[in-house]
C-alpha cells in the first residue's frame, strides 16, 4: 500500500468518526432541547395555577370590602346604556399615553 492510499484511508476514517460524533452531538442536543422546553411548559402551567390560586384567595379575603363598595356605589348597572363587551372593546382601542 502506498503512502497516498494510507492517507486517503486515514482521512476517510477520520471523516467517518467526525460524522458519527456530530450525529451523536446533534441527537443529544435535540434531546436536551426537548427536555428544556417541556420543563419550561411545566413551569408556565404551575405559575398560571399559582396566580389563579393567589387571585382566588385574594378575592375571598377582600370580598366583604368589595361587597361594601358595590352597595355604596353611586353608579348602578341600570344606568349603563352600553354592554360590557362594548366597554371592553373601547378599552382595547385606547392608546396609552406613554407608548406602552
Amino acid at each position: 500500500m502506498t503512502s497516498t492510499e494510507e492517507m486517503s484511508r486515514d482521512a476517510a476514517l477520520c471523516l467517518a468518526v467526525a460524522n458519527k460524533a456530530i450525529s451523536a452531538g446533534v441527537e443529544i442536543g435535540i434531546q436536551k432541547a426537548i427536555e428544556y422546553i417541556e420543563s419550561e411548559k411545566q413551569k408556565e402551567r404551575k405559575g398560571r395555577y399559582d396566580r389563579r390560586l393567589h387571585n382566588t384567595e385574594l378575592l375571598l379575603k377582600k370580598y366583604p370590602v368589595l361587597k361594601k363598595h358595590v352597595e355604596g356605589a353611586v353608579f348602578s348597572s341600570q344606568k349603563v346604556k352600553e354592554n360590557a363587551i362594548d366597554i371592553l372593546d373601547s378599552l382595547d382601542d385606547r392608546v396609552m399615553s406613554d407608548g406602552i
